[in-house]
């Protein structure tokens, strides 16, 4: 990933921007502390497929900061390069979290989204005590910033996961990997397997009404 994703689904406007709701397409906006020194990291993932998951203190504030991986495109699919860049994990986090900040839902079904962030020498330095060598030598230099939420999922948490549905129905965000591992509290917290309409050529119309269909039922096998 390289600087081209600018503009194609991140905004360089900061979140706290007044004009930044304004966008005129799905473009995620920039952590307002995205240049200030990062403390106190602690890995709260093992190594993932699509990056590591930190725990961390930005001008001593506690964060969820999600480091991803190097990406390049793999498939049979013959699209344009433009196309493809919208078709990475990160890519696919940015667009969701957008869209829901788009719609006034952030912090509601998902966990609460502040923004994307670039990692500099000195910010990237300070997550290396707490990884081995061979996980940080995977990642990218791209981050995006969530809330840090302490409790994970308990099946107290199922009816108001089911309420919230309507949610990223309405958003036209499909989720992909929708499973109790992915959420915390009753908060979705892995979009990065999401699909944001329209996202050519990936985008199933019968895969999301099938889903919506059928997750509140599936939603309750959770229990078992």
């Amino acid at each position: 990933m390289d600087d081209r994703i600018v503009d194609l689904y991140l905004s360089t406007k900061l979140m706290d921007d007044p004009d930044g709701a304004k966008e005129k397409k799905t473009r995620l906006r920039q952590f307002v502390h995205h240049d200030k020194e990062i403390r106190s990291a602690k890995r709260i993932s093992e190594n993932g497929e699509q990056g590591v998951v930190f725990r961390v203190k930005i001008e001593g504030r506690e964060y969820c900061l999600k480091v991803f991986k190097q990406w390049k495109f793999l498939s049979l699919l013959k699209i344009r390069e433009r196309t493809q860049m919208l078709h990475s994990p990160f890519a696919y986090e940015c667009r969701a979290f957008a869209r829901l900040i788009d719609v006034g839902q952030n912090g509601t079904w998902a966990v609460k989204c502040h923004g994307w962030m670039r990692l500099s020498e000195d910010q990237f330095d300070a997550l290396k005590p707490v990884v081995t060598r061979q996980q940080i030598a995977t990642c990218d230099r791209w981050a995006i910033v969530k809330d840090y939420i302490h409790n994970p999922f308990h099946v107290d948490d199922i009816p108001e996961i089911c309420k919230k549905l309507p949610i990223p129905k309405y958003a036209l965000i499909a989720p992909m990997d929708f499973h109790p591992h992915n959420f915390r509290e009753s908060f979705f917290v892995d979009l990065g397997s999401t699909r944001t309409y329209p996202c050519p050529p990936l985008w199933g119309d019968f895969f999301f009404r099938k889903f919506y269909e059928t997750a509140e039922e599936g939603i309750k096998e959770w229990e078992a």
